[in-house]
């Protein structure tokens, strides 16, 4: 008897009072069976939670696991991967909060995960798939998804946190040695599951620049983004084992 599939939409956020009821709507508007939304916030204090507690009462598939503080985007997605095994899910979406990333691609994801565990939503396979973004944003961009792909061999979209995990195939103790609690938990957790065996595809996404609110990206994340590489570079290379999961 094949067991229920249950989906759950991962969203942090951190003052994004301009963006999540858009989000949340164009989400159930799609109508999807069986799918759960749950945000993790960072002790917003812009009214992002009042409009959550508002949308509660709209939506009993809306979850919010208030964090209180800033504690960083890489440990969100931890608490919520791990909220997400203690109920059951089956399959696990992953976005941002701030509109670049459309829910009209959950289904060309769902269909992916299907072939692949893990399957990342990427800016890299089409041409002019960044739209409205500045030029030195393209090349950061641009630059990042080099070095990673040359320091660590990683052919996906690292730095994007757009993507499904298939929970029923990848086991819990796998996100054990991701040790980031920043964006490099992207690229750190996708080279670690990949080591463990996980299997890692993309499907090709179009993302629009964020509209309304700021970027919570600051330059002391570039320092950190630098730093968790040499850390990982140096376990991949001199240290595998510490990186697999037995």
């Amino acid at each position: 008897m094949k067991l229920k599939e249950k989906i759950l939409v991962l969203i942090p956020t951190y003052n994004e009072f301009e963006n999540i009821t858009t989000l949340i709507r164009e989400i159930e508007r799609l109508r999807i069976p069986d799918l759960d939304i749950l945000v993790v916030d960072d002790g917003s204090d812009d009214g992002t939670i009042d409009s959550l507690k508002r949308l509660c009462l709209s939506y009993d598939n809306l979850f919010v696991l208030e964090r209180g503080s800033k504690k960083g985007i890489g440990s969100a997605h931890l608490d919520g991967i791990n909220w997400a095994y203690q109920k059951g899910y089956n399959r696990l979406i992953t976005m941002d909060a701030d509109l670049t990333h459309s829910p009209s691609y959950f289904k060309d994801l769902i269909k992916a995960s299907e072939k692949y565990d893990l399957v990342v939503a990427s800016r890299h396979l089409l041409k002019n798939s960044m739209i409205g973004w500045s030029l030195k944003r393209k090349v950061i961009t641009f630059l990042n998804h080099l070095l990673v792909r040359l320091a660590l061999g990683l052919k996906v979209d690292t730095s994007n946190s757009f993507r499904i995990y298939r929970l029923d195939r990848i086991s819990k103790r796998l996100f054990e040695p991701i040790s980031s609690n920043s964006y490099s938990f992207f690229f750190e957790s996708l080279k670690i599951l990949e080591m463990n065996g996980v299997i890692i595809g993309e499907v090709p996404v179009v993302m629009i620049e964020r509209r309304k609110g700021s970027s919570k990206l600051k330059s002391s994340d570039f320092f950190k983004h630098f730093l968790v590489m040499a850390r990982l570079i140096f376990k991949t290379y001199f240290f595998r084992d510490s990186l697999l999961v037995r």
